[in-house]
């Protein structure tokens, strides 16, 4: 059973492209443009696994790895409300006594702000056990740009939050970036 880090600041491990190392260098997540949000107390900076690799799959860990080109968002509105047109959305919206959704999208009235329609939009990812095996991993491509010989890191994947409304989700391998 092989385990590791698949996925290091948006770009597969085996990806040596002069972007790739650029985003690796300055923690950079190509998903949202910025600097990798994920910390760790293991490292000194962001901790930018997006996806790990466990059995013969890739399964995505960082929710932000969904937001590249906004593309989910259009995909959600063409389903839900049948249309990108007069869509509006917001980002860590707080529902008092609940908490916060990721997004809600709000489809509005033609140049009106009378809202028609909405929808409360939640990403889940796979979260790790026994994630100081998987921060070791990820310690050792950013030191050597690679894993240690035969190397497979002791984590865990646990399923529950995903499968208890999704079944057990993976991350396609179109989507990883070569």
């Amino acid at each position: 059973m092989s385990k590791y880090p698949s996925e290091i600041f948006g770009y597969h491990w085996e990806n040596t492209s002069r972007v790739a190392a650029t985003a690796r260098q300055k923690y950079r997540c190509p998903f949202v443009g910025k600097e990798c949000y994920k910390k760790s107390r293991l490292v000194d900076y962001p901790f930018g696994v997006c996806s790990a690799h466990v059995d013969q799959d890739d399964i995505a860990l960082c929710p932000r790895r969904f937001l590249e080109s906004h593309t989910v968002f259009q995909d959600i509105a063409k389903v839900h409300f049948g249309t990108i047109d007069n869509i509006l959305i917001f980002s860590e919206v707080g529902l008092q006594g609940i908490g916060n959704f990721d997004f809600v999208m709000v489809k509005h009235k033609p140049m009106s702000d009378v809202v028609e329609d909405f929808a409360a939009i939640e990403f889940q990812t796979g979260q790790t056990t026994s994630t100081g095996k998987l921060v070791e991993g990820f310690t050792d491509f950013m030191k050597n740009r690679t894993f240690r010989s035969g190397a497979t890191y002791n984590f865990g994947i646990n399923y529950y939050d995903i499968c208890m409304t999704y079944g057990r989700e993976r991350l396609p391998k179109s989507l990883i970036r070569e």
